[in-house]
């Protein structure tokens, strides 16, 4: 469940949360605060008797305040003694995996003049490692990128973000610059920038895919790309019709992520019962074959350029409106459809296939 919080973060800090102007920003703030004052009246006895609907008159809270009531303040019964030994020892050991309960922990600097703890759930490190990552790659590659942190202290949080899409290292800043340059250099060996294709560079172990899963593939002097599923089989522009080899094998991959839903494969509602074009269900799916492409995309080292695709992105939103945990199941499906093409490119191609 974890990756699909992080999932559902990405999509909707990425393309879904917009902002026209700050009466926009000041909206969303006041009504995530307004959850926020609603969830802590429900859980933390420090503040159950806060007039949510009265923000002004509720206590400006310090650092000092803060530590002086972490057993009443925090919403998971976490002993403050029990919490700062799990810290500390971390600090001294320069160990940071270790958690409380399954809740990461961690010390403040303490440049105010007081430490102070804080402590995440691993919904939140989830939650916060699909907003990081909605805002730091970029727009037009989501593969390969590497961030190098330089810290006075590691967290269970930031080694949550890594994935096929970015690597995250922590560097000790209290370990000697020689040592973190020896490792520094060890990490760029470790994972290598990707190499870029050419622009418009064939890719044989992708064009074989829809063989390989017993699907026709249909080359067309047309524009749009589709899956058929009363005919199992997938039509294409051209290949020269695409400014890229990845915008190409993008579109590919999305149709052969339609393609798994066929009723002897993955069996899916959205292909193989399929209802008719921009219904909700129909939203769902194209949700699903969009994540499976990028998903296939980050293993197979194709730049997927989601956000230039302003269709998919409006069917996404339909989707999420319908049914706040659609992403989720998308998300499930997805990570299934991508599986499924993983295995379908890492087989052999069938006898009947095979060039004489």
């Amino acid at each position: 469940m974890g990756i699909l919080v992080a999932v559902k973060n990405f999509i909707e800090v990425r393309w879904i949360r917009k902002f026209r102007n700050r009466e926009d920003i000041e909206k969303y703030q006041d009504k995530m605060i307004k959850e926020q004052l609603e969830f802590m009246k429900n859980n933390s006895p420090y503040y159950k008797n806060i007039n949510t609907d009265k923000i002004d008159e509720i206590d400006i809270v310090d650092k000092k305040t803060m530590m002086d009531n972490f057993e009443r303040m925090n919403t998971l019964g976490l002993d403050k003694d029990e919490a700062l030994k799990i810290a500390i020892e971390s600090e001294h050991t320069r160990d940071f995996s270790k958690k409380y309960d399954g809740i990461s922990v961690g010390l403040s600097s303490g440049t105010s003049g007081h430490r102070g703890l804080f402590v995440l759930s691993d919904k939140e490190t989830m939650q916060w490692a699909g907003a990081i990552l909605a805002k730091l790659l970029p727009e037009y590659n989501l593969i390969g990128h590497r961030i190098a942190f330089f810290l006075r202290a590691d967290n269970n949080l930031y080694e949550a973000i890594n994935s096929v899409f970015i690597k995250f290292k922590f560097f000790d800043l209290l370990v000697s610059m020689e040592e973190n340059i020896k490792e520094l250099e060890k990490y760029y060996e470790e994972f290598p920038e990707p190499e870029k294709s050419s622009e418009m560079q064939p890719r044989p172990d992708l064009d074989v895919l829809p063989n390989k899963m017993g699907i026709q593939l249909y080359n067309k002097a047309q524009d749009r790309a589709c899956y058929i599923p009363r005919k199992d089989c997938i039509v294409m522009p051209d290949f020269k019709k695409f400014n890229t080899a990845d915008d190409y094998y993008a579109k590919l991959l999305h149709e052969c992520g339609h393609a798994t839903g066929h009723k002897d494969r993955l069996n899916r509602d959205g292909v193989a019962k399929f209802d008719k074009f921009g219904s909700e269900q129909y939203a769902f799916e194209e949700l699903i074959a969009e994540l499976t492409s990028a998903f296939t995309c980050a293993h197979v080292n194709v730049r997927n350029d989601i956000s230039q695709n302003a269709a998919y992105i409006d069917s996404w939103i339909k989707a999420l409106k319908a049914d706040k945990k659609a992403i989720f199941r998308a998300s499930s499906q997805a990570r299934e459809a991508t599986q499924f093409l993983l295995d379908a490119l890492a087989s052999e191609l069938p006898e009947d296939k095979l060039a004489a």
